[in-house]
């Protein structure tokens, strides 16, 4: 038997509108689903009396008979759940498998915080990569063992595949990382403000004139931000006369990118799906943290040219970036990955 526990953001009883496409997907195929008590606030998440009240309900879920407790992002330094899940795991039962999965797609420095390893110990058994881009850091600084280690990918991302046969070119896609401000610096930049003079620089109104395309602004959702507060903020700066769009939750992004002509970004995990499109796709280092896409050739600054991506070479470029990062040749079979991962901790036990 599969058993969800969902916490923290993931709560149906946590009021965050962005986890209502997971909440519809996992009821499609799943029944046994517990919800933790919702977050209060943003930083609730953070607090020991959540991760007790976590940790207690774990304790009526796991017994004897539990093979394996898989952890949905498992960063301690941002909350104290994973660290408590592991030790409440293995207070019940030592011979348990904990399985850790890394939030989002992180640049090298970001690493060990995002595998939970930053504290001089680990909270998980065996760990599932993203690709060989972090599965290499962890295994040449001595973090991990190989053995530990499963490069699985994005399961979400084998959807792109059926994608790739219904593509089309109707928007300009322009994705928003804390447009009202929110980091003193990212990973490779000092943040640029989301202005005119910014949108100038990334040629977005020339894109426009010269495609005629709409523009599509996606903000992203995050429980601690008002993405109504947002958007006031893009509507107050753009021109009148500007053909443009504002979206935050969407039941698909998949189908959001399927339909762009090109894709503005920062290094979002949606990046990834954007790329294996082969969409002309332009990571700019001052919008967001860069992440893995440090070395992805249509990674620039603002004010940069980057007029290489519409290119009829560029899309093998994009193709040589995702072999380099993921590990593989074919990115499509992450679902197959995570499963033959999950089938192979269980039976070596």
């Amino acid at each position: 038997m599969t058993l969800f526990f969902n916490i923290s953001q993931a709560s149906k009883n946590t009021n965050y509108e962005a986890a209502s496409r997971y909440h519809k997907v996992q009821k499609k195929y799943f029944k046994n689903i517990v919800d933790a008590p919702g977050l209060r606030s943003y930083s609730h998440r953070m607090s020991k009396g959540y991760s007790d009240s976590v940790c207690s309900i774990l304790k009526t879920l796991v017994n004897e008979k539990t093979v394996c407790v898989i952890i949905d992002d498992m960063r301690t330094h941002k909350t104290l759940y994973p660290r408590d899940i592991y030790n409440t795991v293995k207070s019940i039962n030592h011979e348990i498998e904990v399985v850790g999965i890394p939030e989002g797609v992180k640049p090298v420095s970001q690493i060990k915080g995002a595998y939970g390893l930053g504290e001089g110990r680990r909270h998980w058994d065996k760990v599932f990569c993203i690709g060989s881009h972090d599965y290499d850091f962890i295994v040449s600084n001595n973090l991990a063992a190989r053995d530990d280690l499963f490069i699985v990918g994005v399961p979400e991302n084998d959807k792109v595949k059926d994608a790739i046969s219904n593509l089309s070119e109707d928007y300009i896609l322009v994705v928003l990382n804390f447009v009202k401000g929110g980091y003193p610096k990212y990973d490779l930049a000092k943040p640029v403000p989301v202005n005119i003079e910014t949108f100038e620089k990334m040629m977005l109104f020339k894109l426009q004139k010269d495609t005629g395309k709409k523009i599509i602004f996606k903000i992203k959702d995050r429980m601690n931000e008002n993405t109504g507060g947002e958007s006031e903020h893009l509507r107050n700066i753009l021109p009148e006369d500007l053909d443009y769009e504002i979206i935050t939750n969407v039941e698909c992004d998949v189908d959001l990118i399927r339909k762009a002509y090109c894709v503005l970004s920062y290094g979002s995990g949606m990046m990834l799906k954007s790329i294996m499109m082969k969409k002309p796709t332009v990571i700019f280092r001052e919008m967001g943290f860069t992440g893995m896409f440090e070395n992805y050739p249509g990674t620039f600054s603002v004010g940069d040219d980057y007029s290489e991506i519409f290119t009829k070479d560029f899309p093998e470029k994009q193709h040589q970036f995702l072999v380099q990062v993921l590990g593989t040749e074919d990115y499509f079979q992450s679902r197959e990955a995570f499963s033959k991962s999950i089938t192979k901790i269980v039976d070596n036990k």
